[in-house]
């Protein structure tokens, strides 16, 4: 056979090689990504200190599309590993009231 083919055919292998190796590194890059933006979400709605019974309400106002969150841009300089910007996410509602609680029986953050 061609020795020129030959060479080719081995750029070919080792080519396809790599790509199904990045391939697999990118599909662990899309979990990884998945998983950090849930820690996120998870984080934002603790740090709002809602009652078990406004987070349900916002949880599904959100599921619903009755509420909507707003963007807050991180200032420069932020630290993006441990997500200490300095500032937390707000819940815009488009209209909704929330619920109100009352005072006495009403879960808190620590009792849960």
């Amino acid at each position: 056979m061609n020795r020129k083919l030959l060479r080719v055919l081995d750029e070919i292998d080792k080519a396809e090689a790599k790509i199904a190796e990045w391939q697999g590194h990118l599909a662990s890059l899309h979990e990884q990504r998945v998983q950090i933006e849930e820690k996120e979400i998870i984080r934002g709605m603790r740090a709002m200190n809602l009652t078990s019974r406004e987070l349900a309400a916002v949880v599904d106002g959100l599921c619903a599309g009755k509420l909507t969150l707003a963007a807050v841009p991180e200032p420069d300089g932020a630290d993006v590993e441990d997500g200490t910007s300095g500032q937390e996410a707000g819940v815009i509602s488009d209209g909704v009231s929330m619920p109100e609680v009352s005072g006495t029986g009403g879960e808190t953050a620590e009792n849960i």
